[in-house]
């Protein structure tokens, strides 16, 4: 017995620092205190990082709802547009339009003077009568954005139907003696509609030539006259 006492009396420090818990949960402790240290601020990193993920997240969801309701908003807008604009866009195109319609503005010319000849009254015997029309190729002009084709009208008429002529030329407008005329019933409505459906291109007068014309050739008073126009289109 006595010698078993003396064996244990000689332990080393090493081994009873080995044999004792205290130590080892101060150093468990601190081991956690170390990893804690270490480990802490990358989870609150991550943490933080995880919070603007969904805070990302949850904009995109809300922006992407927002692109929808504009995006709806946007084509509602378009189509009042569009029905309230719609007039006015047909009339630019046909004023301004792409491409001359040459068959389109010879009917546009020559149903206009039909009508002239047609405005009759009590006190003048209405004359316009269309001899020629002829079209040059339409031709893009240097350095502008638009072309221009000529075109060349030759016919007889009075002095009235004359200036009524050269105003629709120059306006593109039907005159108001062609409103009255189909009121009092002068002039087809199937014509003066499309008249007022079908639109003159912009055009400029280059020359007028008028001569009177002679008794033998037609009513004194009446004029053979030349007009040359530009008309004007996209291309």
């Amino acid at each position: 017995m006595a010698n078993e006492l003396k064996i244990k009396s000689k332990l080393s420090r090493q081994e009873k620092t080995k044999r004792n818990p205290v130590v080892w949960i101060v150093l468990l402790v601190l081991t956690l205190s170390f990893l804690g240290l270490l480990v802490f601020p990358q989870f609150m990193n991550w943490q933080q990082k995880k919070n603007e993920i969904q805070n990302l997240e949850s904009k995109i969801i809300n922006f992407q709802k927002e692109n929808i309701l504009l995006k709806q908003e946007t084509e509602k807008k378009e189509i009042e547009f569009n029905l309230a604009a719609s007039p006015y866009l047909t009339r630019e195109k046909q004023i301004f339009p792409e491409k001359i319609n040459i068959v389109k503005l010879a009917k546009i010319l020559e149903l206009y003077a039909l009508q002239l000849e047609n405005l009759d009254s009590k006190i003048h015997d209405s004359y316009f009568e269309l001899t020629k029309l002829n079209f040059t190729k339409s031709k893009q002009l240097k350095n502008k954005n638009y072309a221009s084709s000529t075109v060349s009208i030759v016919f007889s008429t009075d002095r009235q139907n004359l200036e009524t002529f050269v105003h629709f030329l120059q306006t593109g407008k039907l005159s108001a003696r062609l409103k009255k005329g189909k009121e009092n019933g002068q002039i087809q409505l199937v014509d003066y509609k499309f008249l007022e459906d079908n639109l003159m291109p912009l055009s400029h007068i280059n020359s007028i030539k008028a001569t009177p014309q002679t008794k033998q050739k037609g009513k004194s008073g009446n004029l053979s006259v030349k007009i040359s126009i530009s008309i004007f289109s996209q291309n």
